[in-house]
């Protein structure tokens, strides 16, 4: 089993080191590293260039056209079918490729994998418990992704998700037009046709205290996951057994914006 990780890149030049060391620190040793740069203007590249080797590739964008790009083009450049995702200011403990091979070797009728996650402020680690979802076993079938989201439960991140390049086929890849929430909203599209698998190890690590890490912005972020959500509706996208929940999540988006 190998895998295609993808790190999109944008002025973390604090962090990248620690990103890319967390990956090459794995126990699993089958996987490439792509890294694309996305227009830094910091000293991000000149750090992410100095790892290039045989298994570890720079990817440069000149112009910068938003993480979503980022992480299509690193789809592209890869050589494996599992893709995993890891920001540039996150990073992973060496188990984490180990939890996810063995959920794919679980579960390989499911569309995402994913592991539980710590939130790290300043120098202190948090885990969010996970309280939403059955305690036993490890590794299970997420019940119903959407119940979880509804009730703010964040079973998946991007730095914490693995998926099968044969899924991405077929729902397509990071929508480039959604500029807030683009990762939920693939999320969603997989999670509406396939099983989410979950691990409960804590195997990544999410840093909240990053330097340009836009809390501001989670209102317009709610915002455009309950547009893009309605949208999906309108156009049909939703099956019927699924409708209720949605229209639930996408209210619940829109009380948190008002």
């Amino acid at each position: 089993m190998k895998f295609s990780v993808i790190i999109p890149l944008y002025n973390k030049e604090k962090h990248i080191a620690e990103a890319i060391e967390s990956v090459l620190s794995q126990t699993v040793p089958d996987f490439e590293i792509i890294i694309v740069d996305n227009g830094s203007s910091d000293n991000s590249l000149h750090i992410a260039k100095t790892y290039e080797r045989p298994g570890v590739k720079v990817v440069t964008q000149l112009e910068r056209k938003g993480v979503s790009s980022a992480r299509n083009t690193g789809i592209e450049a890869s050589s494996y079918d599992h893709l995993c995702f890891l920001d540039a200011d996150d990073y992973w403990f060496e188990d984490f490729l180990q939890n996810i091979s063995e959920l794919i070797e679980a579960f390989p009728q499911a569309g995402i994998y994913t592991t539980a996650i710590q939130f790290k402020r300043k120098d202190t680690l948090y885990h969010p418990g996970y309280y939403g979802l059955p305690q036993a076993p490890a590794k299970l079938i997420v019940p119903d992704y959407f119940e979880s989201i509804l009730h703010g439960e964040q079973v998946i991140t991007a730095s914490s998700v693995c998926i099968p390049k044969h899924i991405l086929n077929e729902t397509g890849p990071f929508d480039e037009q959604v500029r807030d929430g683009e990762d939920q909203e693939l999320w969603n599209r997989i999670a509406l046709k396939y099983p989410v698998a979950f691990h409960r190890s804590a195997s990544a690590v999410y840093r909240q205290d990053a330097d340009n890490m836009i809390t501001h912005q989670v209102p317009k972020r709610e915002l455009d996951h309950a547009v893009k959500l309605q949208k999906m509706l309108d156009e049909g996208h939703i099956p019927d057994i699924r409708k209720d929940i949605i229209q639930k999540i996408i209210a619940a988006n829109l009380i948190g914006v008002a």
